[in-house]
């Protein structure tokens, strides 16, 4: 099996790649497999909890990432190596006005 060393072995590029997480819930980011690099959040005004899961749907799948914010506060988790994931990537947040991005790269 070949070693991918840069963007170049997708046909995408990296950056383009992310979803925008606005409300607390549940959000499907892809149903595919694909590669998670990280999420980056902003909690409102209470702490806001993300659990992220390799699930196309809901939260059934094994829990990839987990992050905790403090109100008012800032979380993030960078994997400079990314995590690949099968089914899919699912986000569960809590929290009251928590605002944030998931950083990904699908099957290419």
């Amino acid at each position: 099996m070949r070693e991918i060393t840069s963007n170049k072995d997708f046909d995408i590029s990296y950056g383009i790649s992310s979803i925008g997480i606005t409300t607390t819930g549940v959000t499907v980011v892809t149903t595919t497999g694909g590669n998670y690099h990280g999420i980056a959040m902003m909690a409102g005004t209470t702490k806001t909890s993300v659990f992220v899961y390799d699930a196309s749907v809901g939260t059934t799948g094994n829990i990839v990432d987990v992050i905790l914010v403090v109100a008012s506060g800032t979380g993030w988790s960078d994997k400079y190596i990314p995590v690949f994931v099968k089914k899919g990537l699912t986000v569960s947040v809590t929290g009251t006005g928590a605002k944030g991005v998931v950083y990904f790269s699908p099957k290419g």
